[in-house]
């Protein structure tokens, strides 16, 4: 039988045929599931507050110029995206209900069994929802906050600011000339 060394220990890498076993990948592979599924819900969920954010400076900046959109416009990429998102959380649940049941740790351990296709499968599918979460929608730039440009205007101001107040007062200080005499002063 194979066996795969794992610092001072040696595992096999599969058991034979009917012997009651279960795998370290198959926990390796539900683990990175939940942890794939918890870092993915954070992100979401401060993406969607930020989109929150973002819609109601939005709304309030067209209440301003006094155009008003209808809100139901442009739903469709959020409906998909949300349909992703359940569709990645789906499989992190599955592949740990999946594991619970076909993997008894009271057994003997090996690194692969038939269940590791199915884990590493749903882990796929689980990485591939995300992937579509988070992807832009085709021609949709990246938005610069109104605020961040303010920002910037405000340090480029500055900036050209203290380059004109420098300039001036080295003029004051050394003449327009930079403290030359003006004109063609030899005699002849």
């Amino acid at each position: 039988m194979p066996r795969v060394s794992i610092g001072k220990s040696s595992i096999p890498l599969f058991a034979p045929d009917g012997t009651p076993t279960w795998a370290l990948l198959n926990l390796l592979l539900c683990v990175s599931g939940i942890i794939y599924a918890a870092v993915t819900t954070v992100r979401a969920v401060r993406q969607r507050n930020r989109q929150t954010n973002e819609e109601n400076e939005k709304i309030i900046r067209e209440k301003d110029s006094g155009k008003m959109k209808n809100p139901e416009d442009g739903n469709d990429g959020k409906k998909l995206r949300l349909g992703w998102f359940s569709t990645a959380m789906l499989m992190g649940i599955v592949g740990v209900v999946l594991f619970l049941v076909t993997q008894d740790m009271r057994n003997l351990m090996v690194l692969v069994d038939w269940w590791t296709l199915a884990h590493i499968v749903l882990l796929a599918v689980e990485v591939f929802a995300v992937i579509l979460v988070f992807k832009k929608a085709s021609g949709e730039k990246q938005k610069v906050m109104p605020h961040k440009i303010h920002e910037q205007k405000k340090q480029s101001q500055k900036a050209n600011a203290s380059r004109i107040n420098s300039l001036r007062n080295r003029a004051l200080k050394n003449g327009p000339a930079g403290g030359k005499p003006l004109g063609n002063t030899s005699k002849s």
